[in-house]
């Protein structure tokens, strides 16, 4: 059983994403462009280093927002505010609350 574990959340991720890019072929040429770029020799694609996929902005993007937007998990993943405080106001106590940019608990607006 242990030999299976994270093939399911694998497999959900995938799955959209290819379908995706099957469906929209300009998206699809986005993601080859860039790992064209970063893998120029084919012969190569299994040696690459864990880091350098992961510099790969438009890579990692995909797989970051297909994983926030999977149904597997009880809620999505919380989007940080990387560069500024979240500000809240109650209006009718008058009261503010800010919490800090990079924090786990601000929440960027969509």
């Amino acid at each position: 059983m242990l030999a299976m574990a994270g093939t399911l959340t694998t497999a959900s991720t995938l799955s959209p994403i290819i379908f995706c890019f099957l469906s929209q072929l300009a998206t699809l040429q986005t993601l080859k462009d860039e790992l064209h770029a970063a893998i120029p020799h084919p012969e190569n694609v299994g040696r690459i280093p864990l880091p350098t996929l992961k510099a790969l902005p438009y890579l990692t993007t995909v797989i970051k927002e297909r994983l926030r937007l999977s149904y597997g998990a009880s809620c999505r993943p919380a989007l940080i505010e990387p560069d500024n405080a979240t500000v809240f106001t109650d209006n009718g106590a008058g009261k503010k609350w800010a919490i800090p940019a990079k924090h786990q608990g601000a929440v960027r607006a969509c």
